[in-house]
């Protein structure tokens, strides 16, 4: 076992089995330290690449509600779709929503001039589960918290 405040003290079997390596990825404290740590090690880099892309779809969530000024978020994506229509806010955001949840809301806000797309900008095909993003009328760039 390796203390992830002494990870200098790994004895030489630690190391041969990269338990260091291990600890100093989950010691981590940014995506730089990460990178560098899986650098030369491809076991290591599947791994913070994993990580990465589970924490993806959180980080967004998260950087966009931080945006409470420029968002609404009441719960039910037809009244907020309809907020956004309505100009009482200019961004609503779902990252996983069904049809049944979007497909008339998207309808209402689209006649109203709202530019309904899933949040990387592609039309929405409904057919299934997608991410939504109603965007107000002149609000034409999709928010950096997206990208």
């Amino acid at each position: 076992m390796v203390d992830l405040t002494r990870i200098d003290f790994a004895t030489t079997e630690d190391q041969e089995y990269n338990i260091d390596k291990w600890a100093r990825l989950f010691k981590a404290k940014t995506w730089e330290d990460i990178r560098m740590v899986a650098a030369k090690n491809q076991m290591i880099d599947d791994a913070a690449t994993t990580i990465y892309q589970l924490t993806a779809d959180e980080r967004i969530r998260q950087q966009c509600e931080a945006r409470e000024d420029y968002l609404r978020r009441s719960g039910t994506a037809a009244w907020d779709m309809c907020c956004v229509a309505l100009g009482r806010c200019s961004l609503y955001f779902e990252l996983k929503i069904q049809r049944w949840d979007y497909a008339a809301a998207a309808l209402i806000a689209e006649e109203a001039g709202c530019t309904v797309t899933d949040i990387h900008g592609t039309p929405l095909s409904y057919r299934g589960a997608t991410s939504v993003l109603c965007r107000a009328r002149g609000v034409k760039e999709i928010p950096e918290c997206f990208a």
